[in-house]
């Protein structure tokens, strides 16, 4: 699967609707060590309760989540914990972003300014965007799919945020 930007221009048009990576276990109401199927009891009652066509017959009940939750962001997150690959890539990239928060952040880059690397890892495309230092950030197309954020210099110790289109 290759990823394809909606825009070939390099543009800062990712402005607008930004999109960051989320916890997907707390948008499912689950905690990081749920099973398959309690993420998909959990997905299943919250898709029926949020889906657009079943919203209008639920808006007189008290909703059990903290914040409004969108049906896309519940289908995000099921689609990536549902698939056990994935989801595996998720835990390590959800686990390294937490440790990364902690660095401080040279700048927000859209992920359309990533160019298509010429070298691939293990069948999947790498993306790169170029450091102050003469490195480079490098993402892959399932960090794409994901949204994993944070990125570091695979030279230096800078790190940058990347924005991603809303979903």
């Amino acid at each position: 699967m290759e990823y394809s930007f909606e825009s070939e221009t390099k543009s800062k048009s990712c402005w607008n609707d930004l999109v960051v990576m989320e916890d997907l276990y707390s948008i499912l109401g689950c905690e990081d060590n749920a099973t398959f199927d309690e993420l998909k009891k959990r997905y299943q009652k919250l898709a029926l309760k949020f889906h657009p066509d079943k919203i209008a017959s639920h808006d007189d009940e008290k909703s059990d989540v903290s914040h409004p939750v969108e049906f896309s962001k519940i289908n995000f997150a099921w689609n990536i914990l549902s698939d056990a690959d994935l989801r595996k890539q998720y835990d390590i990239k959800w686990k390294q972003r937490c440790i990364s928060q902690e660095w401080p952040i040279q700048d927000d880059v859209c992920v359309e300014e990533f160019d298509k690397s010429d070298v691939s890892d293990l069948d999947e495309n790498m993306y790169t965007y170029p450091c102050r230092c003469g490195g480079l950030f490098v993402i892959s197309e399932t960090d794409i799919q994901i949204k994993f954020d944070i990125v570091c210099c695979d030279t230096c110790s800078l790190s940058i945020r990347i924005l991603f289109d809303s979903l």
